[in-house]
């Protein structure tokens, strides 16, 4: 890999023991967009919070998030790429409503979803069609990185929360639409300044994906996304369900 194809992030290494993940254990990052997948407590928040806190995208105001992501960040080390300057863009859809909360980013960002003309309409809307219209904005974000040369990390958590499988498949072409606003030619290949790392549960997403590796926290290692799915194991039901 040449230093242009390098993505904005390439690796980060634990330090020390933390929630699951050991001393001395190296994740390993990829162009585009990273799925992060795997059950509750696998350590999926934990590694975007570290992601954050390295990125110094934190969002004020919520005690107990911000302390998270700093301890998280103590407990490890982040390598990313030098060839250009990093834009950092985060939301924890898992802990923060999209409609009083926007974008959070090491570097300013232009505009704020939650400006007093999007306040009526984020009300008359449900929370679906609001993550969808947040999320929407990513591609131009990432046209903009690619005129100003800026390599953009998107980081979001659980960005498919609470939404439909219609929906969650629209947050795939969004992806998709965003990695490719930022695709510049090298010398050798093309490939994009933009990564996505999200961290998803809906099985809509993740098989929207099944020609790509998403990265299990359940196995600790890249998987192709229908192997993950295949791997899921569905607790049998015994007797009926009394109402």
């Amino acid at each position: 890999m040449t230093a242009q194809e390098q993505p904005p992030l390439q690796r980060l290494r634990w330090k020390a023991a933390w929630r699951g993940f050991a001393k001395g254990e190296l994740i390993r990052f990829r162009p585009g967009v990273n799925l992060v997948v795997g059950d509750q407590g696998t350590g999926k928040s934990t590694l975007l919070n570290a992601i954050r806190a390295k990125s110094d995208a934190v969002q004020p105001g919520d005690i107990r998030t911000t302390v998270e992501v700093i301890s998280a960040g103590e407990h490890c080390s982040v390598w990313t790429t030098k060839t250009r300057p990093i834009k950092v863009m985060q939301f924890d859809f898992e802990r923060d409503n999209p409609r009083v909360k926007s974008w959070s980013s090491a570097i300013a960002i232009d505009g704020n979803l939650n400006a007093a003309g999007n306040i009526m309409w984020s009300r008359a809307r449900s929370h679906g069609e609001f993550v969808l219209k947040m999320l929407g904005e990513l591609p131009a974000k990432a046209a903009e990185a690619k005129r100003t040369k800026t390599a953009l990390l998107i980081v979001l958590d659980e960005p498919d929360t609470g939404l439909s499988g219609r929906s969650a498949l629209k947050i795939a072409n969004v992806f998709a639409n965003t990695v490719a606003a930022g695709i510049i030619t090298t010398k050798t290949r093309e490939t994009s300044i933009v990564q996505i790392i999200a961290a998803v549960h809906n099985p809509w997403l993740i098989e929207a994906f099944r020609d790509r590796d998403v990265l299990s926290l359940e196995h600790r290692r890249w998987l192709r996304a229908d192997d993950f799915l295949a791997r899921w194991k569905y607790p049998r039901i015994e007797g009926r369900a009394r109402f």
